[in-house]
């Protein structure tokens, strides 16, 4: 497993080395499409891919459209994304995520379980337990419920 993680304020990698073939991919806003890019000019074609980013923002239009373009041309990799927050300050952000499902890329609302793994995988929390945030179930599955009225085109 590759582990990935941003600074959001400078366009660079921190990698942690696993398993082979699966990353992890911890990024702020557009640097999921800057980050994929950038790499698959390392991939081995022969491989398969998977990558899952855990993000505080769904991916705008912009850059839904960006990474669906990327998994067209790099079929062998594979997309998974939870996000926090839907990124709904613009209407066409639906189809954008829905183009992001039909490339086989689905994005979810991060639950406890991936928070979890967010604070165990990538935080240096020296030993201090993990503990959620006021109202953080109530909105993960409100905002679970609007994905999914989106992506079934019904919202």
């Amino acid at each position: 497993m590759t582990l990935l993680s941003l600074d959001s304020t400078r366009p660079t990698c921190v990698k942690r080395w696993s398993a082979p073939g699966h990353w992890h991919l911890v990024a702020a806003g557009p640097a999921q499409g800057i980050i994929l890019n950038e790499a698959s000019n390392r991939l081995n074609l022969a491989q398969h891919y998977r990558v899952t980013c855990f993000i505080s923002w769904s991916p705008c239009f912009s850059c839904a459209q960006v990474l669906a373009k990327f998994l067209q041309e790099n079929t062998h990799v594979s997309l998974s994304t939870f996000a926090y927050l839907i990124y709904d300050h613009h209407g066409i952000y639906k189809e954008g995520l829905r183009r992001l499902n039909r490339a086989g890329a689905p994005v979810s609302i991060m639950k406890y379980r991936e928070f979890k793994h967010c604070w165990d995988t990538f935080v240096d929390h020296q030993r201090r337990p993990f503990q959620l945030w006021e109202k953080v179930d109530e909105h993960s599955q409100n905002a679970s419920r609007r994905l999914q009225a989106t992506l079934q085109n019904q919202g």
